[in-house]
């Protein structure tokens, strides 16, 4: 497991943000910030978890998503992103990851 990225819920625009039309997200780009953070702005109605919404979480890369997950609060299943990316969301230690 290697750190791959922090997300940063905000109530506030940020420059060069991308538009998610089917989660209702703005979010930067982690390739654009110096330690790799993301900033998530949220619309009204957007149907990712609240918790997401409002709590920063840690994002890291593994080789088996799977076997990551098993065993763990799974919050979002495994799912390809538009990018290509794998991802899972997982509740651990009160935050999602």
């Amino acid at each position: 497991m290697r750190f791959h990225h922090i997300d940063i819920p905000t109530s506030e625009p940020k420059q060069s943000e991308v538009y998610g039309v089917e989660s209702r997200l703005h979010i930067t780009s982690m390739d654009d910030h110096p330690h790799h953070v993301e900033w998530l702005h949220f619309e009204s109605g957007s149907p990712l978890p609240q918790i997401i919404q409002d709590v920063p979480h840690v994002a890291f890369g593994v080789r088996d998503p799977e076997k990551a997950i098993a065993g763990k609060d799974v919050l979002i299943q495994p799912k390809t992103t538009a990018n290509g990316q794998q991802i899972a969301f997982i509740i651990e230690g009160g935050g999602s990851r």
